[in-house]
């Protein structure tokens, strides 16, 4: 009896397969990556031209995890460091910025779903019978169809918005610095060691990446009076997180109709209803791309969040000290307020002295840092296709306020306790506010921070040497540690859920209540007689069977084409899916009228 129960045991356990989540393959990347980017840095010899000490190994993990989940805390001096740290931090940028790591989960659906078209096609020749291939199986290959050619065109807009903006970016900054900016540049040079063209690269996916780290140890105060790289910067800051997805749908709502006006070839067949499936299903295939309302609702939350920092930091601080009182001009002064105000949310990066600004900012900025990825997360979880999931912006907000207050809390009382005795040494830079500040701003991945002031010293010590870095970096090594987790913790947050509608193959089993619709309404539109669709209707049709048929999108020589038995059946289906799926969804109505509007 033991050796049937062990036998039948072993066989469960060869037939058990572990499917991984998305936050469990998420977590492993960046604990990988982190581990790697810690040995480098805690293995790298110190600076010897100019006595930079080497890193210790947990001062390496701080700065490792900080790099690479775009938080921007410092617990050491970056301007001072070896050439090869410097590109490190580099790397670990683009490797965890927030829109490389979105892409991936659509690459690989792409992939898959190029692999079943591809093997569909192999087991249906072109010559065989509408009949033996089945209607439900031909309505499954004109949806796969159909999604494969939208993830196809919106993969090579990510590659292409990703890689340009920041080439953009670096070719501006240094354009800046090279006739505008000069006596910055030289002053980049004199304490980085590094020229201006790698100063203007690592600026430009710093801040396109949200990363909040700079090569000056005080941030972008060099640049104070340097309008033009504070503003190519604003613009990086915004582009590359909050404003995100209405960019990648005002780029989708502009190529569908430039599509439009060269609709005579198949290629731009091809464009047009991928376009027009991205811009009415965009979250079927992407996390980051949201329907018209949900676009418009975050751009007004963005506008809405800057517009009130400026408005309260030129009224509160026009001619304090935090501003430079009297030394900067009125247009640098609005400019300054402008950056700041954009990277209270985004990248940490300051021109401004945050020790000095008026309690009621500093609350403010408090408030934004913990409150930073709701928008987006509720916009997620509010358009999530899935049926699975509550969309009541409600019952999610509530959920991740009482998590993230839960796990906040707990992580305060234990940093409290470590730090109990320069809580009571130090009172006046370990106060609790600014304790909260700082873990806030480590959980948010945002990277302000009060810093340290030795002036502050109820006793003045030799020991205490006046630093640009984070607050944290005066911390114990344990305290140090329970930021790391928090700054892994916060890249979690807000993560898709493994059954978002982006992260799923959605015509697969055929059970999700849009597919069934579809199902049904294929069906319908096979069996319709050819003489009750109208002339227009026919030639629209014609159309997308060609855009459905040619895949232009396709970099491989293996062409993905549709048989001719299918192509009948697809032409209505497929024109019915997109029209179905639009928001009206009372009847069929003809694609050419437009997608949409942004």
């Amino acid at each position: 009896m033991e050796f049937i129960l062990l036998k039948l045991v072993i066989s469960k356990v060869r037939q058990w397969k572990w499917s991984p989540t998305f936050y469990v393959l998420h977590a492993t990347y960046f604990l990988a990556l982190g581990s790697i980017g810690t040995l480098i840095l805690f293995l790298s010899p110190e600076n010897r031209s100019n006595s930079s000490p080497r890193y210790t190994f947990v001062d390496a993990l701080y700065m490792a995890t900080s790099a690479l989940t775009n938080t921007g805390l410092t617990c050491a001096s970056i301007e001072s460091s070896r050439y090869l740290n410097k590109f490190l931090f580099l790397v670990l940028f683009i490797l965890g910025s927030q829109m490389l790591v979105s892409y991936m989960p659509l690459h690989v659906k792409r992939l898959k779903y190029r692999s079943m078209i591809l093997q569909i096609k192999e087991s249906h020749p072109q010559d065989q019978i509408s009949s033996n291939f089945g209607i439900n199986k031909e309505c499954n290959y004109c949806g796969k169809l159909l999604e494969y050619n939208a993830l196809s065109l919106l993969s090579y807009v990510l590659v292409v918005y990703f890689l340009g903006l920041q080439i953009v970016g670096f070719l501006a900054i240094e354009e800046y610095l090279r006739k505008q900016c000069k006596l910055s540049a030289k002053l980049v040079e004199e304490r980085t060691q590094a020229s201006s063209t790698f100063f203007a690269y690592f600026s430009a996916v710093a801040a396109f990446s949200n990363s909040g780290l700079s090569l000056l140890d005080d941030s972008m105060v060099a640049f104070r009076k340097c309008n033009s790289v504070l503003l190519t910067h604003s613009a990086l800051m915004m582009l590359g997180n909050t404003m995100l997805a209405p960019a990648l749908r005002f780029i989708l709502w502009l190529l569908y109709h430039l599509s439009r006006l060269n609709n005579t070839k198949d290629g731009h067949h091809t464009m047009m209803s991928s376009c027009d499936y991205l811009l009415k299903q965009p979250r079927r295939c992407y996390t980051h791309l949201f329907p018209h309302q949900e676009t418009m609702w975050l751009v007004g939350i963005t506008l809405g969040v800057n517009g009130l920092q400026l408005l309260l930091l030129c009224c509160l601080q026009w001619n304090s000290e935090a501003m430079f009182g009297t030394r900067l001009s009125s247009i640098h002064k609005l400019v300054n307020a402008t950056f700041q105000s954009i990277a209270t949310r985004t990248t940490g990066e300051n021109v401004v002295n945050l020790p000095q600004i008026s309690t009621t900012l500093r609350l403010l900025y408090l408030t934004l840092m913990y409150f930073s990825i709701y928008p987006v997360f509720l916009s997620r979880q509010r358009t999530n296709v899935s049926k699975e999931s509550d969309h009541k912006i409600p019952t999610q907000a509530l959920k991740l306020l009482l998590r993230d207050s839960t796990l906040l809390f707990l992580a305060l009382l234990v940093i409290c306790t470590l730090e109990n005795h320069n809580l009571s040494m130090d009172p006046s830079n370990f106060s609790i506010f600014n304790v909260v500040f700082e873990t806030v701003s480590a959980y948010g991945n945002v990277g302000l921070s009060m810093g340290y002031d030795c002036t502050l010293l109820s006793t003045t010590t030799s020991n205490c040497n006046q630093v640009p870095y984070s607050f944290s970096s005066k911390w114990t090594n344990s305290s140090k540690l329970v930021l790391v987790l928090l700054m892994l913790l916060g890249r979690q947050r807000g993560l898709p859920e493994n059954i978002d509608s982006a992260l799923q193959m959605n015509y697969l089993s055929g059970s999700s209540q849009d597919d069934q619709k579809l199902e049904v309404l294929s069906k319908s539109s096979i069996q319709t007689p050819s003489h009750h669709i109208s002339s227009k209707g026919s030639q629209h049709n014609e159309k997308l069977r060609k855009s459905l048929s040619v895949s232009s999108f396709e970099t491989s020589s293996t062409h993905i084409s549709t048989p001719p038995t299918i192509s009948y059946i697809c032409s209505p289906i497929s024109f019915g899916v997109i029209s179905h799926f639009s928001p009206s969804r009372n009847s069929v109505q003809n694609t050419q009228s437009g997608a949409s509007i942004l």
